[in-house]
């Protein structure tokens, strides 16, 4: 039975997750005594020992770190691919003049045409198996292409591209698997220093569940309130509209949701637009969101955005079905 990977079970950005559970572990470590007092299992450092936790998680690579390396081979990936597409290309004409023009569907075929669209939308697995067929074709059939113009040393241009793509291809493969790793790694600290915080939480509550000021400090919700509090928010607002005539689409349900570390969402907002389809989220603070539209008889449209010191403005064209 195959293990699943791990997803947050804190339901805030990570940011927030790190402020939340420093607070409540500072609070813990002024009221010690009375933990202490309650149970056992607390001890004079066990808001130290949280705080330590919490600096570990933190020092784990985020995001952009995690993904710097893979990002490189991407953009490595892209330029071979498109210099792949480009001697495919060459591959053509070398194939159409080489050979009968009724066998020109067939060759092309043979040569790993059949890929070339996918390939160009920078699906590697379909630009790999393009390369290799090619190839394979041009060692076949080197004289009827030499014959139709190609160059002695494109064979060996091609043969050594194709190796240079397929050895990339492995290493951008291996590093996304590294990013999930390295994300698992960090979902499971921060569930970790979360489950830890629930549970002061949740005893903090009992031990002053007769001072409620002193409780609600023990209030993760209560805490995050405050955190974000702090943070100035936004409005992200725009418009829904039928694809077909920019025309108004009204009374279309809306969903604000937020982009977590382990690449998760969750729903922050939804609201329905107006009778001239327009609509607004107050107070959005800075991050990545999924606005996602729905109505009956059309289909749901999303789009993605990122919110950063200043309001963002959108508009969702939605396609009757």
């Amino acid at each position: 039975m195959n293990t699943p990977r791990p997803v947050s079970e804190y339901r805030c950005s990570q940011s927030d997750l790190y402020t939340v559970c420093e607070t409540i572990a500072n609070t813990q470590t002024a009221n010690s005594s009375a933990f202490e007092n309650y149970s056992n299992l607390y001890g004079p450092t066990t808001g130290s020992d949280l705080l330590s936790a919490i600096a570990n998680a933190r020092a784990l690579p985020g995001e952009a770190g995690r993904s710097a390396e893979h990002m490189v081979l991407r953009r490595e990936l892209r330029e071979l691919g498109t210099e792949g597409l480009a001697l495919f290309q060459r591959l053509m004409s070398y194939i159409r003049d080489g050979f009968p023009a009724a066998d020109y569907d067939t060759m092309l075929s043979a040569a790993g045409h059949g890929n070339y669209e996918a390939a160009q939308n920078e699906n590697w697995d379909a630009e790999r198996t393009m390369l290799d067929d090619a190839t394979t074709f041009i060692g076949t059939y080197a004289a009827e292409l030499t014959g139709g113009g190609m160059p002695a040393a494109f064979e060996t241009t091609f043969s050594d591209l194709k190796t240079d793509f397929g050895t990339k291809h492995n290493a951008f493969l291996q590093a996304e698997e590294a990013v999930k790793h390295e994300t698992d790694k960090k979902v499971m600290a921060n569930n970790k220093i979360y489950a830890e915080t629930i549970r002061i939480c949740e005893d903090g509550k009992r031990i002053f569940r007769t001072d409620g000021a002193t409780r609600e400090e023990f209030t993760f919700e209560k805490v995050l309130e405050l955190v974000r509090g702090g943070q100035s928010g936004h409005g992200v607002s725009g418009k829904t509209m039928k694809a077909l005539d920019l025309s108004a689409l009204p009374q279309t349900k809306v969903l604000l949701e937020r982009l977590l570390e382990d690449g998760t969402y969750v729903l922050e907002d939804e609201l329905m637009s107006d009778n001239d389809g327009l609509f607004k989220f107050n107070d959005v603070v800075n991050g990545k969101y999924r606005l996602t539209s729905e109505k009956v008889g059309y289909l749901s449209k999303q789009v993605l955005i990122v919110v950063d010191n200043g309001p963002v403005k959108v508009e969702l064209l939605l396609e009757a079905i």
